[in-house]
């Protein structure tokens, strides 16, 4: 018999906990401990995506950087220190916490940005709770319904808990609901994403996304699909 069955990582939902349980092993995580290293990666994202950074380098990569016509905002994408920007959080765990706290550097500081995020549920105690956030990171955060998180987010990161309720949980639906010039970044498990309907939906059925669309390449490269 095997016991214990430790797992280094965050996630086990490849692991059959049910069968586990019935043979009296018992299995192992290491919550926290990639905290600071997924929160790196979704802010490097969320970054490289606004100042389309990866089709610049793609430009240079290629030889075509010369060919490229002059204009003050060449290759400039929206800016992260808008007056007006509102960052979006599905989910607001630690990861999520913790990836804020590190973009909130880039922002405006005179003109701050609003912080909005969505939950399983709100809780009896909910103003409470983002009054305790707004408190913390010194910007208003509060939580809102899944529908009002997309049509109000301008970068939205992707970082909730997987189980039966969240599985695919950005479809189509959803992204038709996002602003033209969206970011959404998938810093959690890709099952999340709808992958199939990113796959084969034009720009104008993913709400006009304009291919602002990342994950981190671990959970990318699994599905073998990357939507531009």
């Amino acid at each position: 018999m095997v016991s214990p069955l430790p797992r280094a990582g965050l996630i086990s939902d490849h692991i059959d906990v049910k069968a586990a349980a019935a043979k009296g092993i018992k299995i192992g995580h290491t919550p926290g401990v990639l905290t600071a290293a997924v929160s790196d990666i979704c802010v490097m994202l969320v970054l490289m995506t606004m100042r389309r950074v990866e089709e610049g380098i793609a430009l240079v990569k290629a030889g075509e950087w010369p060919q490229v016509p002059w204009s003050p905002f060449v290759m400039c994408g929206p800016s992260i220190s808008h007056p007006s920007l509102t960052l979006s959080f599905l989910g607001f765990g630690r990861i999520s916490q913790e990836t804020l706290r590190k973009l909130l550097v880039f922002t405006n500081r005179d003109h701050p940005p609003t912080i909005q995020y969505t939950s399983s549920r709100a809780r009896p105690n909910q103003k409470e709770i983002d009054d305790d956030f707004t408190k913390e990171f010194g910007v208003k955060v509060e939580r809102v319904e899944k529908d009002t998180l997309a049509s109000n987010a301008d970068v939205l990161v992707v970082l909730c808990d997987l189980n039966p309720s969240t599985k695919d949980l950005v479809n189509m639906d959803f992204l038709k609901k996002m602003k033209n010039s969206a970011v959404l970044v998938n810093g959690a498990r890709v099952s999340f994403i709808f992958l199939k309907q990113l796959t084969i939906g034009t720009s104008d059925q993913l709400g006009r996304l304009g291919g602002c669309i990342r994950a981190r390449r671990d959970l990318w490269c699994r599905s073998r699909c990357h939507h531009r």
